[in-house]
Order: C-alpha cells, then structure tokens, then sequence
C-alpha cells in the first residue's frame, strides 16, 4: 500500500509533457470515376507526413468526406478497391489559419485503364471585409507565357474559395483600388500538387496603401500568346482569364487596337489547318467583342501552319504552334 501511494505521489508530481499540436485546416470532397463521373462511396483518404501515412477516414453514406488535415501534411491519398491510388502532393503557401476549408474533388480511373495525370491547383482563400472594392491580379512571372487576369469583389466574395488551375512557376499577386493603390502585394511559388493559400484584407490596410507603378500594366502592352488544345478552337479556363485582362484593357484605352493572328500546328492537311486557325482568331474575337470590346478596336486574321513559333518536332513544342497572337497597336 505504501509503494502504491508512492507511486501516485509520484505521477501527479511530475513535470507534464506538452504534446506539439499543429494548426489544422479543413478539407472536403469526393472521390468520382472519371468515366462515369459516379461517386466512389468506399473510398479511404489518407494523410501522409515525414513519419509514414495516417488514415483519415472513408467517406459516408454519400459517398463524401469532410475531414481536418495538420499543415505538416506532405500529401493526400485516396484509395478505392478496383482504382488506381491518387497521391496529391501537398503544400501550404505560408501560413494557412484553422478557419480555412478548402474543396477537393478527385477523379480516379480503374485498374484495367491508365492512371490519370495529378493536377496542381492553387486553393486560395480570401478573405476581405465587405465594404472594400478591391481588384485582384495575377502575373506570371519567369516564364516565356505572360499571363494575367483581374477580377472585382464579385468574384472574390467574404471567406470565399477559388480553384486556380494553374500550372507550376511563380507568380505575383496584386489587390488594388480603383485609384491604383496596391493594398497587398505577394510573391508565391506554385509547386506541382496542390498548393493552399489563404489572404486577409482589413480596411487598415487600404488607408496605409500606396500608389505602386504596376510593371504589369505595362506589360499589358506586349503581345500575348494564348494557347488551344489539339485540333480545337475552344477557350479554356486560363484563356478565357487572360482575355479578361485583355479586354479591360481595350476598354480603357479607347485608342488603342488589336491584331488577333490565329496558328495551327505543322499536324494535318494545310487546307484544315488554315480553316482551324480561322476559328482561333474568331473565337477570341467574338469572346472579346462579348466583354465590351469595340469592334472597331479588333483585326484578326489566320496563318494556318505557315508561321510555327517553334519546330514542330514533339508534342511539347507542337503545343506551342497551336495558338493565337495578339499584337496591341
């Protein structure tokens, strides 16, 4: 009896040891067959780190999870019987608050077909008090592609998410007000996976704002090169964004003009390649004109294959034939 009060004394008496907890954010989703776009209702998602993986958990009933992941998670993986595994590589673009819950929804293919590529996608939250009227811009920056897009508070609502499909590389972000005060200004890194990101804009920070000279506006001015898929004239996503910067531009340089030259690849008969080319300039003229562009502010024209920016030699550069230039004038 006497050893056991000891024994108690002793465990009450000694120094507890703190367990390090790390800041977790939320995560939710599903897992869907990317042919039938079904929900797969046995997957298992786990968490992995440093030390090896942990399991999360399995979605419900329905066939989606809502789980909290710790930001020293390296990556995410998703297991469904008779599918291919999917490992996201995960990365928190500096520090992401508990308050953030980002969606992730993720296709997976069966055994008996190819795996699929892995994205990488930029999770962004932001967050902005409701009475600023903020623009908001993205630059990529060291790349041979100069992209941009802006956007207004519509878009960027109070403890919004918004799924950026961008490719790797770095970038610079920008929120300005309409007199051209930048409030905030970062520079971020997207790195293959998925990459979280969280920004919060307080009014304080539109008072103490300066006047930046954007490099970007500048270089609104050059020429951009906007690029299709194969044998397509449909704009995509990113496309459709740089476009939107183009097309605030024009609208407020009344004076200014725009050559739109439409490409191919060197793959096809000439003939169809010339016709293709003619649906790219078209395209992007007839999306331009939708956001408010003067008609007079645009000519197009189209050099099928004649024109390659690069050797047709593989599909990597093939890539880069298929595409329209735009010329400011």
């Amino acid at each position: 009896m006497y050893s056991y009060l000891l024994s108690l004394i002793a465990l009450f008496s000694a120094p507890q040891q703190t367990t390090q907890v790390n800041n977790t954010v939320g995560i939710y989703g599903s897992c869907r067959d990317n042919t039938t776009k079904d929900f797969l209702k046995n997957s298992a998602v786990y968490a992995g780190f440093k030390t090896g993986k942990q399991l999360l958990g399995q979605c419900d009933a329905t066939g989606k999870w809502d789980f909290r992941i710790p930001d020293s998670t390296q990556y995410l993986s998703f297991e469904v019987k008779g599918y291919h595994t999917v490992t996201y590589p995960i990365h928190f673009v500096g520090k992401v608050s508990s308050a953030a819950k980002f969606p992730l929804f993720v296709e997976m293919s069966e055994k008996d077909s190819l795996p699929l590529a892995v994205p990488t996608l930029h999770m962004y939250r932001f967050e902005v008090v409701d009475s600023l009227d903020l623009e908001h811009r993205w630059d990529i920056v060291n790349t041979t592609r100069y992209g941009m897009f802006y956007t207004n508070k519509n878009y960027y609502k109070r403890s919004s998410v918004i799924t950026l499909p961008y490719e790797e590389g770095k970038y610079v972000y920008r929120a300005f007000t309409k007199t051209g005060k930048v409030v905030l200004k970062r520079e971020i890194t997207i790195l293959p996976g998925v990459n979280f990101l969280e920004m919060t804009i307080q009014d304080n920070e539109v008072k103490d704002a300066v006047v930046e000279l954007d490099e970007s506006r500048i270089k609104s001015r050059t020429p951009k090169s906007l690029y299709f898929k194969q044998s397509s004239h449909d704009l995509t996503e990113q496309t459709r964004m740089e476009l939107d910067s183009v097309a605030r531009f024009l609208t407020n340089e009344k004076d200014r003009k725009a050559l739109i030259t439409g490409y191919t690849d060197g793959v096809g008969e000439r003939s169809k390649n010339m016709i293709l080319s003619e649906y790219r300039a078209k395209r992007v003229k007839s999306y331009l004109l939708e956001k408010g562009v003067s008609p007079q502010q645009l000519e197009i024209e189209w050099k099928g294959s004649s024109e390659t920016a690069t050797p047709n030699d593989n599909e990597e550069v093939k890539s880069k034939n298929r595409r329209v230039r735009i010329i400011f004038l």
